[in-house]
């Protein structure tokens, strides 16, 4: 099978049937609770596999559990009752050392599985999609996008966190100066990016890589937050997120349809507590 466009991780829908719930491999230890209230950053965020074997996410809503699953975007999976959206889950789980990424998605749709109960069916529809892009014809990135120079620091990685380990900077880390939001990653992934900014809420539609931009950078971004993660002061003068990339890190979006694999949620359910 042709490797699928990096960043962009549509399972198809022979790959769904095959590798349903029954014959994945599941977390060894996973707890999954309701979020408590968010105080000044409410958005969800679900870091990668650690070496280790630990996975977490925070605030995170089952439909955004199950696009991380399946590798796909909100547009990819229909139905489900309203809460899926709307109701965010912490979740923190540990699987065998070196553990991969593929592994990974195949443990979530387990978890899904036993603890919300989900149940699907594949298909293949038009979907209507923003596909970041690059923005110049010479292919030249903005300034504050630049290739990984090197590691980072994983148990850094919060707003405002310093390193803590090896000297190494934090992945992430955002925070709020005078109403603009300053995202710094450090050797992270352009899903990354996509997430963390929420600019599918500002275009009102998903967003898909189309860069070809394979690997992982470093990312330098201002912006305007929007004003439900504006809670420690007024929103700034700083442009919005979708041109901030684009004036910024030299990549902007298109809308297109694009033909992709779906999937249907059939079952779905609250889980039980812990």
């Amino acid at each position: 099978m042709k490797p699928l466009p990096a960043l962009v991780l549509l399972a198809s829908v022979s790959a769904i049937h095959a590798q349903g719930p029954a014959e994945s491999p599941a977390f060894e230890v996973a707890s999954v609770k309701p979020s408590p209230p968010a105080e000044r950053f409410p958005f969800s965020f679900a870091g990668d596999m650690q070496p280790s074997g630990r996975w977490s996410a925070q605030r995170m809503p089952a439909a955004q559990l199950v696009m991380r699953a399946y590798g796909m975007v909100r547009e990819q999976v229909l139905g489900g009752p309203s809460w899926i959206d709307t109701e965010p889950f912490d979740v923190n789980a540990r699987a065998a050392p070196g553990t991969t990424g593929d592994e990974l998605r195949l443990m979530l749709r387990q978890l899904l599985a036993d603890r919300f109960r989900l149940q699907t069916r594949a298909e293949r529809r038009p979907v209507r999609v923003y596909a970041l892009v690059l923005a110049r014809d010479d292919g030249r990135l903005g300034p504050g996008l630049r290739p990984a120079a090197t590691g980072c620091d994983t148990a850094g990685s919060r707003s405002g966190a310093a390193s803590t380990g090896d000297g190494l900077p934090p992945c992430v880390t955002q925070d709020i100066v005078d109403g603009v939001m300053r995202l710094r990653l450090r050797n992270q992934p352009l899903s990354m990016l996509l997430g963390l900014t929420l600019v599918s809420g500002a275009l009102g539609a998903s967003v898909v890589d189309r860069t070809g931009l394979a690997g992982t950078f470093d990312v330098d971004l201002n912006y305007r937050p929007s004003p439900i993660l504006a809670t420690s002061g007024p929103v700034g003068s700083g442009v919005p997120a979708p041109a901030a990339i684009e004036g910024q890190l030299g990549l902007t979006f298109e809308r297109r349809e694009e033909p992709m694999d779906v999937i249907v949620i059939e079952r779905v359910a609250r889980p039980e507590p812990d």
